[in-house]
């Protein structure tokens, strides 16, 4: 867990609670030191308590406004410092 990814992730406006409750999921598993997350899409549905469809859905728009980036090898990085 990155308490400072956690922190960044609850200050960010991304305009949808399903779209803040996921990146805030996703912080809660972001490595310190690079933000890479290394959680499944069953693991996210789990957490967030979110179906299938609304999580890849919130995945692609913070992916498009710039929060995270997912990589080549489907993890998802958070962007620091994005907005």
């Amino acid at each position: 867990m990155s308490v400072e990814a956690m922190t960044w992730a609850w200050k960010q406006k991304v305009g949808s609670g399903q779209q803040k409750l996921v990146l805030v999921v996703l912080s809660d598993s972001a490595d310190p030191s690079t933000g890479l997350v290394w959680l499944d899409i069953d693991s996210l549905k789990r957490r967030a308590e979110m179906s299938e469809a609304a999580i890849k859905t919130a995945l692609l728009a913070l992916s498009i406004k710039g929060f995270i980036k997912q990589e080549e090898n489907g993890n998802y990085r958070f962007i620091w410092g994005a907005k």
